[in-house]
């Protein structure tokens, strides 16, 4: 047997110290490639003989025809459920109130165990790229009910991760009121710093008023357009997409769109629409950003900047504007429609205010005409108040035994 003496004697000090640190690194490599190939095995990038893990080489969605695929997702929805119906794809546009809605769907998810895709290492699903990693399904045929986090909308990418039946659903908002939640959230110094146009500029107000003057000329935005940026979630790409046929494309493939300027009418119309209950589409807002250019001491009037968006932004006009109408459709075939509305608002002031007073372990909430009885306790407000972020964090730990890092994000109240 040789030993250390005799290695470095054969070898010299150096060719010793050498060959020590090559396979103390050799080992460390090893031990941490184990680990990843069993972390890959949870989230589905690897498959194994004993358990079918989601992977987009594997999956066969990709063999169902659009006609076909159009037919599944019209037929579990419009009212013709008769039980409630927890399964959807969701569209998670930017600025129109949609981590408020994505709370409120990991809620749903958590109360009613339903597998929807929970990102590795992140908050979102590597938007606007293609789809990240993110943890396997639970279920045996290794696809998910729900879909509720940030992803670049492409439906053969989708329908092969998504069950067959899942209906695509989204949120829109009026553009211009939209686009100025855009601006407020992503135009910062570092964006505009590099035009000689914002060389003076010290606040967003400011270069909110230049931008619109100029309306938007070399200033392209950071990975996200400053221009039609609804659409753009969509997949829509400029110069490429004829706007009108792609807006009637999504049209027929999106039975449902919420509108943020009637998120209490959409929520009430989604109720009628998916079976659920009143308790279910009870809602909070969350992330709501403090405006930084409400302060703006504009020379031109917000009725002018909107005019000049909407003849610069036209196609995010069409998308909303077609899907404000499809909506109203809908509510006008909904039976004593004002009356739940009312009921619903009503309901939904009750429990959130009773939720923020922390008074109290239990409301009852009676039945009527439009909902049965229920009860709010201290642990369905800690849901309904809980932010996109820390419901992610809980879920995986529930589901994987691991968390997400927030990476130092603010969420405002």
């Amino acid at each position: 047997m040789v030993g250390s003496d005799s290695l470095k004697y054969r070898f010299g000090s150096k060719q010793y110290v050498f060959c020590c640190l090559f396979f103390g690194w050799t080992l460390i490599a090893f031990i941490a490639l184990s680990k990843e190939f069993k972390l890959y095995q949870r989230i589905g990038i690897i498959p194994t003989p004993n358990d079918r893990l989601f992977s987009f080489a594997s999956s066969n969605a990709s063999s169902l025809s659009a006609q076909e695929s159009e037919g599944i997702r019209y037929s579990n929805v419009m009212g013709n459920c008769s039980k409630p119906v927890y399964s959807w794809a969701f569209v998670k546009t930017h600025k129109c109130g949609s981590d408020s809605l994505s709370s409120w769907m990991l809620r749903l998810a958590e109360e009613n165990e339903i597998e929807l895709p929970l990102p590795l290492g992140q908050w979102n699903l590597n938007y606007p790229l293609k789809p990240g990693k993110f943890y396997r399904s639970r279920k045996a045929s290794g696809r998910f009910d729900m879909q509720v986090l940030h992803m670049m909308f492409d439906e053969p990418v989708w329908n092969k991760f998504m069950e067959p039946g899942s209906p695509f659903i989204s949120v829109v908002r009026q553009p211009y009121s939209q686009f100025k939640s855009f601006f407020n959230y992503f135009a910062g110094p570092r964006l505009w710093s590099r035009y000689e146009e914002y060389a003076n500029v010290t606040s967003k107000s400011e270069a909110f008023d230049i931008f619109m003057k100029n309306s938007g000329s070399r200033f392209p935005g950071n990975l996200m357009p400053f221009r039609n940026p609804m659409l753009f979630d969509f997949g829509f790409k400029e110069g490429r997409h004829n706007a009108t046929k792609f807006i009637a494309g999504l049209v027929r493939k999106f039975p449902f769109m919420f509108i943020t300027d009637h998120m209490q009418e959409s929520l009430v119309a989604f109720r009628e629409l998916f079976c659920l209950s009143l308790k279910d589409i009870l809602m909070s807002q969350k992330n709501v950003l403090p405006n930084q250019l409400k302060n703006s001491q504009q020379s031109t009037s917000d009725e002018e900047y909107s005019r000049i968006y909407r003849d610069w932004s036209t196609h995010d006009y069409m998308l909303f504007e077609e899907f404000n109408r499809t909506l109203w459709d809908k509510i006008g075939k909904i039976s004593k429609f004002e009356e739940k509305l009312k009921d619903y608002k009503e309901v939904n002031f009750k429990v959130n205010r009773f939720c923020a007073s922390k008074q109290g372990t239990k409301l009852l909430v009676r039945a009527n005409e439009f909902h049965e009885e229920f009860t709010i306790g201290t642990r369905f407000c800690a849901r309904l108040q809980m932010h996109i972020l820390a419901y992610i964090d809980k879920l995986k730990n529930q589901r994987f035994n691991a968390s997400s890092p927030s990476y130092g994000r603010i969420y405002y109240k």
